[in-house]
């Protein structure tokens, strides 16, 4: 074999093997390449995956209305709020509004709606012009005290043709209910629909002196069924009345809309930081002794209305909390064992003589067994002003006298008087003694006057109520 066709051989065999190693090479790539494509597509499927799974976790939010809104400057808005749905159930009552709004500055705001770990945002763009117009006369920032009428000062409308609308103005109620900071609102609409909405802010401080029908704290004593009268009912039939005539009086006050104010709004009314609604009434039993409470608590729990039992705590009172205690019958202190004589005061309550430490002693067992510590019921209406500041110290924030009348603001209240309900009288009297009847003003002789007449309105046919006898009594 000569040198040239050794040579042409050798060539061939090297391109063999070039061809060879690129070959090898190419399939090395795609292999890489394929590798690659495979990562990316589980990458892609893990994402998608964990989109898909986090969708499945999360609340689906709708906003109700428009994403986006447009306003004038003062411009109404109306929150239409949003839906939420999991996994085919509304929760839309968990949603939580989260709102930089402020419709007195031109701007751009968000509402965002958060759900659990989902959130939606509506955009609210505020213009720099009024749509339409509304000017409020006089000052934006008005003091007041409670109770007072406010004299407004004007107000003009007028929409984008400047047509006078001033009469389309509509205008919250501006009797304030209590002390602090509240915004009184005027809003307009025009033809177009737009609507415009200005504040004023009014601090209403704390006043007694105001016109009121006054508060009616009723005054029961014992209750029992006619089929099965007591065996002392003629002796003391002034302090009963029939189970059927206490629900018949619950039923009247149900029906009619009354509202029963707590220990606390007593407080806060006395000290003029609240007005109460005209048809309001405190519901009291001084006593509460078994046989009565066995009528008293079902008919509470059946009208839903609540009452204080003012007990003495010495006579079976941890039993009777354990029975009878609810959300309607709210157990107060009438004393341990206060509720016996021993005094030189009125009807010889022996709280009126009692060193102020015994006094003290008695009302921390008597709050410890009625597991309240807001009201106090004088034993037999007997008080002194020791007696007062000692209530006082001990923590009560209310104290009821058997005087007659009604509360009025700027009353004592360690010294609220009471309306007694006498055993023989009927519904008719009841009606008359809650209705609110007309107003006076607080602190006026007027508002006075009653508890002189109606000092113990008949309180006591004494026999039956010896004060010795620490069950009976006031």
């Amino acid at each position: 074999m000569n040198t040239m066709s050794t040579q042409k051989i050798f060539e061939q065999q090297k391109k063999t093997a070039m061809r060879q190693e690129k070959k090898k090479l190419r399939k090395k790539k795609a292999k890489r390449l394929y590798a690659l494509i495979v990562l990316v597509l589980i990458a892609l499927i893990g994402i998608s995956a964990a989109a898909l799974i986090r969708s499945l976790s999360q609340p689906s939010i709708t906003i109700i209305g428009s994403d986006d809104l447009s306003i004038g400057l003062y411009g109404t808005y109306i929150e239409k709020g949003a839906k939420a749905v999991f996994k085919e159930k509304d929760i839309t009552s968990e949603i939580k509004i989260k709102s930089d709004l402020d419709t007195s500055k031109p701007g751009t705001y968000k509402i965002t709606y958060l759900c659990r770990n989902a959130e939606k945002t509506r955009t609210v763009k505020v213009g720099e012009k009024m749509d339409p117009v509304l000017k409020l006369k006089g000052p934006l920032n008005v003091t007041i005290g409670l109770g007072e009428e406010y004299s407004e000062t004007g107000y003009e409308a007028f929409d984008k043709m400047g047509n006078d609308i001033t009469e389309n103005v509509k205008v919250d109620d501006n009797r304030f209910m209590k002390t602090g900071k509240h915004e009184l609102e005027y809003t307009v609409s025009d033809s177009q629909g737009n609507s415009t909405t200005r504040k004023r802010v009014f601090t209403v401080t704390k006043n007694t002196l105001y016109e009121t029908t006054g508060l009616p704290i009723m005054m029961f004593h014992h209750v029992y069924d006619p089929a099965d009268p007591p065996y002392d009912l003629q002796a003391r039939y002034k302090n009963y009345i029939s189970k059927d005539l206490l629900e018949e009086m619950l039923g009247y006050l149900s029906e009619n809309g009354y509202y029963f104010p707590t220990w606390k709004e007593v407080r806060d009314y006395t000290e003029g930081k609240i007005m109460l609604p005209e048809k309001s009434v405190v519901m009291t039993f001084d006593d509460g002794e078994l046989d009565s409470l066995r009528y008293i608590a079902p008919a509470l729990e059946k009208y839903r209305i609540p009452a204080t039992v003012f007990i003495i705590t010495k006579n079976s009172g941890e039993k009777k909390v354990d029975l009878y205690g609810s959300k309607y019958v709210s157990f107060q202190s009438h004393s341990h064992n206060m509720h016996r004589s021993g005094g030189l005061i009125g009807k010889g309550g022996v709280f009126t003589a009692l060193p102020e430490e015994e006094a003290l002693e008695d009302l921390k067992t008597s709050v410890a067994i009625c597991k309240n510590e807001e009201a106090f019921a004088y034993p037999y209406g007997d008080y002194t002003e020791s007696c007062r500041n000692i209530l006082q110290k001990a923590g009560f924030i209310c104290a009821v006298t058997t005087k007659g009348g009604r509360v009025f603001p700027g009353r004592d209240a360690l010294l609220l008087p009471r309306t007694r309900v006498i055993g023989g009288e009927g519904l008719s009297q009841f009606i008359g003694i809650v209705s609110p009847g007309e107003p006076v003003m607080a602190g006026s002789w007027e508002a006075y006057y009653p508890d002189e007449e109606n000092e113990n309105r008949v309180y006591e046919q004494n026999s039956g109520n010896d004060p010795n006898n620490g069950m009976n009594g006031q």
